[in-house]
């Protein structure tokens, strides 16, 4: 039995995301002893608790500004977006989900994605708007055919279109 790969979705944008933080962590403990080094030359080796003090306090810092950043570029996208979907379900099928600038570029590509699910549900609307007119052309199409199997077929697809609608109304 051959063995078949399993493949997964990989969201190379988000990679590319958890790699800066990694980065930008890096750096800041790099800048960090330096910092320290430079303190231990110029005050000496008696203030041990001062070195590990500002080593403390200058990661933790780093560490808050970069959580706080990124999830404002992660997070922060998502209350906007809910308002933005509501009103699409409120009506206004032809908006579409904005990307800002800060946005993450995980997160611009999954607008894209749901914008263009948004274009296929845009133009299926427009079709189940049409039905009722096609409903309409059908019954007086029908009306003047006389009995018979031409009639029975077009009857049901007229109850075909009915259900249609009533299935779109929801």
């Amino acid at each position: 039995m051959k063995k078949v790969r399993q493949k997964f979705f990989i969201a190379r944008e988000l990679y590319f995301s958890v790699a800066v933080i990694a980065i930008w962590s890096f750096l800041a403990s790099i800048f960090l002893v330096l910092i320290a080094a430079k303190m231990y030359d110029f005050l000496g080796s008696q203030y041990n608790i001062i070195y590990f003090t500002v080593i403390l306090l200058g990661y933790s810092f780093f560490v808050l500004m970069i959580s706080m950043i990124f999830s404002y570029r992660f997070i922060g996208p998502f209350s906007r977006l809910r308002l933005e979907l509501r009103m699409i379900l409120a009506g206004k099928y032809e908006h579409r989900l904005r990307v800002r600038g800060g946005d993450d570029l995980f997160i611009k590509t999954f607008l894209e994605e749901i914008n263009k699910v948004l274009d296929r549900n845009e133009r299926l609307s427009r079709l189940v708007q049409e039905l009722p007119a096609i409903n309409d052309e059908i019954s007086r199409v029908s009306s003047n055919i006389p009995a018979g199997e031409d009639r029975g077929k077009l009857i049901a697809a007229k109850d075909r279109i009915v259900s249609m609608i009533d299935t779109a109304k929801g």
